[in-house]
């Protein structure tokens, strides 16, 4: 399947991101790409503790990778290293179902390219939908333009994005497990002296249809009244909220697909005016949410009797780094001189690395 069916936001979806700091697309993966983050899925969590690991399943947590070793920043590194962990998880195939083997080795393919091509373009898609809101002087911080100077502008970010991070998170049939309201950025921040000038961006990928059985998504949109500042999912904020449940309605088709947004779950006027209204989102399998680092979200636990199975990939514009700042990567610099990049790779040298990966995703698919 072409990838280039795959790689945009509809406009009215892109203006939801803007606005409310997420929007839906669904259908996301195709049924074969579905299919391979299953398997992939049902593989890497035999054996795992999931309440040990708090529903997790972490394809690197076994590894021990120093902070300089390679497959932290370099596209090739890592996707040869993932795949040698992903195919050590795949059970043995014994000489009948040999050609099972080569099924397994697809589907490897297709989860890693729809990481590092589709899911990474959507992902783009959201940095760039707020370049050009900068552009058009709606955004009045312009931190963001200040350390990026035009990386930040419209669709010139998009060669810049990073895969900062990747897991499963399983919860387990009948599970009391349930995620409390928070940011990606206060719980995996929280230990950094800085905070990035843009927000990096989680795409959450459900393999089953959720819902509130399930323990589906709830989001508190961008343009609704938010807790104060250093709030936590304790605070007597969150005892309010309202969650209002909504289908979402097609808004753009085109040969491969229909993209979503957030349709009817979007707030009225009177709400984003005065309630304190949160989104349920239900999502079929293979569909996706694409949030900022800094929406507040939560999900219940599974009541359900079947596991409830989702991907998460989140995404940086460039080198998201140890001490939380956030810069351009120097393998990301086209048309430079030999000098410059020297410059740039001593300066870059005397900062902190990244803080998990920052893994280039340009032309890969």
């Amino acid at each position: 399947m072409p990838t280039s069916a795959w790689q945009s936001l509809c406009k009215t979806a892109r203006a939801d991101f803007v606005r409310d700091g997420f929007c839906v697309v669904e259908p996301c993966l195709s049924p074969d790409a579905l299919r391979a983050f299953r398997a992939e899925c049902s593989a890497l969590s035999r054996g795992v503790d999931l309440d040990e690991t708090e529903c997790v399943v972490d394809l690197w947590a076994a590894q021990e990778m120093q902070d300089n070793h390679p497959a932290r920043v370099d596209s090739a590194e890592y996707r040869q290293l993932r795949a040698r962990i992903v195919a050590r998880a795949m059970p043995s195939l014994d000489a009948g179902r040999a050609g099972e083997a080569d099924v397994a080795g697809e589907d490897r393919a297709v989860v890693e390219r729809t990481i590092m091509g589709q899911l990474a373009s959507l992902a783009s898609e959201a940095f760039s939908a707020v370049g050009e809101n900068a552009d058009s002087g709606e955004l009045t911080d312009g931190t963001a333009e200040a350390e990026f100077g035009d990386h930040t502008q419209g669709r010139r970010g998009c060669s810049h994005t990073s895969l900062f991070n990747e897991h499963y998170v399983v919860k387990p049939a009948d599970s009391l497990t349930e995620f409390g309201w928070h940011t990606d950025q206060n719980e995996q921040l929280q230990m950094c002296l800085n905070q990035p000038s843009l927000p990096y961006v989680s795409i959450w990928l459900p393999l089953c249809d959720t819902e509130d059985e399930n323990g589906t998504l709830e989001i508190l949109p961008r343009c609704a009244p938010q807790p104060p500042a250093n709030a936590d999912k304790s605070h007597i904020f969150f005892r309010s909220l309202v969650s209002q449940d909504g289908s979402h309605s097609s808004l753009e088709k085109n040969e491969a697909h229909t993209i979503h947004s957030v349709g009817e779950n979007a707030p009225t006027v009177n709400e984003r005016e005065s309630g304190k209204t949160c989104r349920r989102i239900r999502v079929l399998a293979g569909g996706a949410v694409i949030f900022a680092s800094d929406i507040w979200h939560r999900s219940g636990p599974n009541r359900s009797s079947e596991p409830r199975q989702v991907f998460y990939a989140q995404y940086t514009h460039g080198v998201l780094r140890s001490d939380g700042t956030l810069g351009p990567s120097p393998a990301s610099r086209t048309g430079s001189t030999q000098n410059e990049d020297e410059g740039v790779a001593r300066k870059s040298s005397r900062l902190a690395g990244p803080l998990s990966f920052a893994v280039p995703t340009k032309g890969v698919e």
